[in-house]
């Protein structure tokens, strides 16, 4: 009876570790797959943005003789509205102003968030 008995507890640690095995293996994918979820939401929340600003410079550029300047690190004050990197189309009057994190257009003083949470940067 005893050969039984300690048969019995060696099985029980066997099954106890091969458990605890299988459970960090699976909490380790798991981890990984969740991980690359939140970047691929990164990225395609980063493909919209762009596509949202890449539409409205489109819609600028169709038009007729609409010109562009664009002006690099002048600080100016636009009516209520402070500009710092801007692209201004000449035809339309709207201006694209980059801030750090943001794009906005400007038109007729009034100050409209086109695209957000990128960066400025100028490779």
């Amino acid at each position: 009876m005893k050969s039984e008995r300690g048969a019995t507890i060696t099985s029980i640690i066997i099954y106890v570790i091969a458990l605890t095995v299988v459970v960090v293996i699976v909490g380790r994918i798991t981890t990984y797959f969740y991980k690359n979820v939140n970047q691929l939401n990164i990225n395609t929340e980063a493909n919209i943005e762009y596509t949202k600003f890449s539409s409205y410079i489109t819609d600028e550029i169709n038009i007729k003789e609409n010109y562009v300047k664009i002006y690099q690190g002048e600080v100016e004050q636009t009516g209520n509205v402070q500009t710092g990197d801007r692209i201004v189309f000449l035809k339309t009057e709207n201006q694209y102003v980059c801030t750090s994190n943001s794009v906005y257009l400007v038109r007729e003083n009034k100050k409209v968030k086109v695209v957000r949470k990128v960066n400025n940067r100028y490779d």
